[in-house]
């Protein structure tokens, strides 16, 4: 099992030993992707369950105008291209925001492993509900730009957290200006004046990649950030 997928999964569900003996013979090929490169398009039908290894990847959509709208952000360990357990076709499309190791378990052994290990299910559930709770949250934010700005940095260093991607108060958020507006409904120039106010207020420092927020309750007050929509606690599955 990649470390990746393993701290991720421990995030969802608690596994005994026998669960993650079975995990660990899963069958799971990788590709890498390039920067801007589409891991998943609209209209394919996967034959397998994508998972995020290394890099940071996005789903998104196209508007009318051809204009990309991000609708969410993968770090290593997150599920990406559900679609595959219920053999639906992509309704949105997943890019690489960095170079990304994706790794993909064949329909076949996703079955079987559900099979013998019932809470990998919970898993599958569990990421789908944070991924909703997530977008929603997005939604509710979207009124007011140096608010919305300063939640999803919030949101971005909690996940990073969560997965020991952090150090103290900074890590690397590999993001451009243009991807965060893409996240927000901004454009890269209003997100880099709206960084530059919370910079300015001594909120954030953001400078090639990288987040240091100086003091993390005064932003999550500001932003009026609590973590409870990331489900950080939420009851796990155990027998």
């Amino acid at each position: 099992m990649h470390p990746a997928f393993y701290r991720k999964i421990l995030t969802l569900v608690d596994l005994d030993q026998d669960d993650f003996e079975i995990l660990n013979r899963l069958i799971c090929t990788s590709e890498t992707y390039k920067r801007r490169r589409d891991i998943a398009r609209v209209g394919e039908q996967p034959s397998f369950l994508c998972i995020v290894l290394e890099g940071w990847a996005a789903r998104y959509s196209l508007r009318t105008d051809g204009s990309r709208r991000i609708t969410g952000i993968l770090m290593p360990g997150d599920f990406c291209g559900i679609h595959a357990v219920s053999a639906a076709v992509m309704d949105h499309a997943i890019t690489a925001l960095t170079t990304c190791k994706i790794g993909k378990i064949e329909l076949r052994e996703l079955e079987n492993a559900l099979r013998s290990v019932p809470k990998l299910g919970q898993a599958l559930w569990r990421s789908k509900l944070i991924e909703e709770s997530l977008l929603r949250m997005w939604l509710l934010n979207s009124k007011d730009a140096a608010k919305s700005l300063a939640h999803l940095l919030c949101e971005l260093h909690t996940r990073a957290s969560q997965l020991g991607l952090t150090q103290g108060a900074a890590c690397e958020i590999p993001l451009t200006q243009e991807d965060l507006g893409d996240a927000l409904g901004l454009t890269a120039v209003h997100v880099n004046r709206m960084l530059r106010e919370l910079r300015e207020q001594g909120l954030v420092e953001f400078s090639n990649m990288r987040l240091t927020i100086p003091d993390v309750p005064a932003l999550h007050a500001a932003s009026g950030f609590d973590p409870q929509y990331l489900y950080l606690n939420i009851p796990r599955y155990s027998e």
